[in-house]
């Protein structure tokens, strides 16, 4: 039996920032990044913080061996006009980082006259405009990053890319957050050309009444594609309400054209799934719990994941005060030890900061 013993918590950011949304990644160099979103906390203003605003911008801390790491964060991507969400970072087999996140632009009620296909009012006093997923890479570690290139104008963007044998990127894109489209459609892309240009390969459907958001696409050692994937069931009866967000997973044979039909797992959170190898040949995989006792939980599988069903839910921390927390990042770091990235609060009204929990593998 495998299990995870944990050895402490960490506070890596604390700051007057509302702080979200994690990303973790172990560099080239041997050091370590933490990217996530940075954005003022307007609770003083509008009484709850938004998760799209004009002025966020993603960031990233680093560290030498993953447990001490240089608090003050050093900005990671900027935009004049728009606000940045959700960096995913993955570091290729050379080295370069390759950094993904989504943009919104943000305008006040009165500047559009249009209002049919806007989905969003923000505090009721502005309207938000998607405006597609990007992506930058850098190849010093971080110093300096290249001009953003567009991956997809509609679809959305959480996870990690997988990098293949010829040297192409996949990634598992889901929705349309412009306002339109099928919200139960992942779609798989691949960019020949490190993210300069991308074109739709594959995509599964769930037809069952669920919306699929922010999948996590992973590549076992055998070369199996897996997909574990956050939803959201569409019509919740009474007494359904802690079950109606149950995280689906399906598989692919043929590097990603193809897959088997989304099914639920035991497993219940509405936060993105993060998957990592770990030294053992294991796959752990962690979460946001945003269920009470809220907090960070996280399971253990065999190499080809096929063990999900059967595996026992791990509690790495239940001691969070509200539902905005989670958006995990996994890094194994020195001595063997796993470490998960999030953000979290004690309180319902924050603050918010960048935590994390260090764990070990133990086999019994």
């Amino acid at each position: 039996m495998t299990r995870l013993e944990i050895a402490q918590h960490l506070e890596i950011v604390r700051n007057e920032y509302y702080n979200c949304f994690t990303s973790a990644a172990k560099l080239a160099d041997g050091s370590y990044m933490i990217a996530f979103r940075q954005a003022a906390d307007w609770q003083h203003i509008f009484g709850v913080n938004s998760h799209v605003d004009p002025a966020s911008i993603a960031v990233f801390v680093t560290s030498q061996d993953g447990i001490h790491w240089d608090g003050k964060p050093q900005l990671l991507h900027d935009d004049y006009f728009y606000g940045v969400m959700d960096p995913a970072l993955t570091v290729l087999k050379d080295g370069t980082i390759f950094c993904t996140f989504f943009i919104w632009k943000v305008l006040e009620k009165e500047d559009v006259e249009d209002h049919s296909n806007v989905k969003f009012y923000i505090h009721d006093r502005y309207i938000h405009r998607y405006m597609g997923v990007h992506s930058i890479r850098s190849t010093d570690n971080g110093k300096t990053w290249d001009a953003p290139q567009l991956v997809s104008k509609h679809l959305a963007l959480r996870g990690k890319v997988l990098e293949q044998e010829d040297g192409s990127l996949l990634a598992a894109a889901y929705g349309n957050l412009s306002g339109g489209g099928d919200t139960s459609v992942v779609t798989i892309l691949r960019s020949p050309d490190r993210g300069q240009t991308w074109s739709e390969i594959g995509s599964f459907r769930e037809d069952a009444g669920y919306h699929l958001f922010e999948p996590a696409i992973y590549q076992t050692e055998a070369g199996k594609m897996v997909c574990f994937m956050r939803t959201m069931k569409r019509e919740v009866a009474p007494g359904e309400e802690g079950i109606k967000f149950p995280i689906f997973m399906c598989e692919s044979l043929d590097g990603g054209v193809t897959w088997s039909k989304p099914r639920a797992t035991p497993l219940f959170s509405p936060n993105p799934p993060y998957l990592l190898r770990l030294r053992s040949g294991n796959v752990m995989m962690a979460y946001g719990y945003r269920l009470k006792p809220y907090g960070i939980r996280a399971v253990i599988m065999n190499p080809e994941c096929s063990d999900i069903d059967t595996t026992t839910e791990i509690v790495l921390r239940d001691d969070g005060g509200c539902y905005d927390l989670g958006y995990t990042g996994l890094v194994e770091v020195e001595d063997g030890q796993i470490l998960v990235s999030y953000y979290y609060s004690h309180a319902e009204t924050g603050p918010w900061y960048i935590g994390g929990t260090l764990v070990r593998e133990v086999t019994s």
